[in-house]
């Protein structure tokens, strides 16, 4: 348990669900069973469509929770409804299919107060492991980096592919405020883009290897559903972010450079790759040593990419029927 002397914040847990009656009930029983007691439970009712399914379970629980309805909006306009409507200093999100472990919040606040984190530009992350729809382990690739890393390191690491589970942050109210939370436009990329303005907004991050969340891999996740408005979206946010270092091409250099190096490489996106490329060369800040380093991520890059998706490709055969 909490002891007296620590740093004890009220720490909102954001559910946002969207005809979720199928799992709500077990994420809200974990939200629930947290040994740290100063927390409020948020439910927000992204205009489900199921006969009221989802809107009993949420009452069910009472005053135990704070329950909110909205017309469907997408799960950024949910989530941001609920920083809008949180009383806490802290922002928890916990989707409404997974689940966390007992000591999840406990653990990260004893985090902030044995490492005197800063409590107002720190976001702390736990690792998080993968479930199917029955609750049974599944092993899925999970690049984890442990660490204090600041906004410009974690923007590398981000592009590099370092996993940032929404469901095992937890981010200061300020911290979101700042960056306008998620983006509403986007609605498969909203945590990666807010993860990067949170970033460049210099923002530190820490990232420590203890499983405290379950991520349920099943058919009906948004993740299966909008899956093909990835690339469109990808698009649009790799567009908007080079147009925004363009302003000052000399001072975003690096952060131009780890987009093409690690992001665009590894992503085998050839398209974005000479767009980035070019801004680099016409400002002259595109060497020969910039050239080989291109050249070797770029055969990397294919190399695991492919293999990457073989085996995420027969992941999602077995565990996403």
């Amino acid at each position: 348990m909490v002891c007296l002397n620590m740093y004890n914040p009220l720490v909102s847990i954001i559910i946002p669900v969207y005809n979720g009656s199928n799992y709500l009930k077990q994420s809200i029983e974990s939200a629930l069973a947290q040994t740290y007691k100063n927390i409020e439970v948020v439910v927000v009712n992204d205009g489900s469509t199921d006969d009221g399914k989802t809107e009993r379970i949420a009452l069910s629980y009472g005053e135990k929770i704070r329950y909110f309805y909205k017309e469907n909006g997408g799960v950024a306009t949910a989530l941001n409804f609920g920083i809008e409507n949180m009383t806490g200093n802290w922002f928890s999100w916990l989707s409404h299919d997974d689940l966390y472990m007992p000591n999840k919040i406990e653990s990260q606040i004893r985090k902030i107060n044995e490492l005197d984190l800063n409590t107002e530009s720190t976001i702390i992350s736990c690792k998080n492991g993968y479930i199917d729809a029955n609750g049974s382990k599944v092993i899925y690739p999970n690049n984890f980096n442990s660490g204090l890393f600041s906004g410009n390191e974690m923007f590398a690491l981000l592009l590099k592919g370092q996993n940032l589970n929404g469901c095992s942050l937890l981010i200061p109210k300020k911290a979101l405020i700042e960056t306008k939370g998620f983006n509403i436009n986007y609605r498969f990329i909203q945590d990666f883009t807010c993860w990067v303005d949170l970033a460049l907004n210099n923002n530190s991050f820490y990232l420590y290897d203890e499983e405290l969340v379950k991520s349920r891999l099943h058919g009906e996740q948004d993740t299966i559903r909008l899956s093909s408005v990835h690339p469109k979206e990808i698009d649009d946010f790799l567009n908007k972010l080079l147009l925004r270092f363009k302003v000052d091409v000399s001072k975003n250099k690096n952060y131009i450079k780890d987009i093409l190096f690690y992001y665009c490489t590894r992503k085998n996106n050839v398209k974005f790759s000479r767009k980035y490329k070019e801004v680099l060369i016409e400002n002259g800040l595109f060497n020969t040593t910039d050239y080989t380093q291109y050249f070797a991520l770029f055969v990397r890059g294919k190399i695991i990419w492919s293999m990457r998706n073989i085996y995420r490709t027969l992941v999602n055969k077995q565990y996403r029927r």
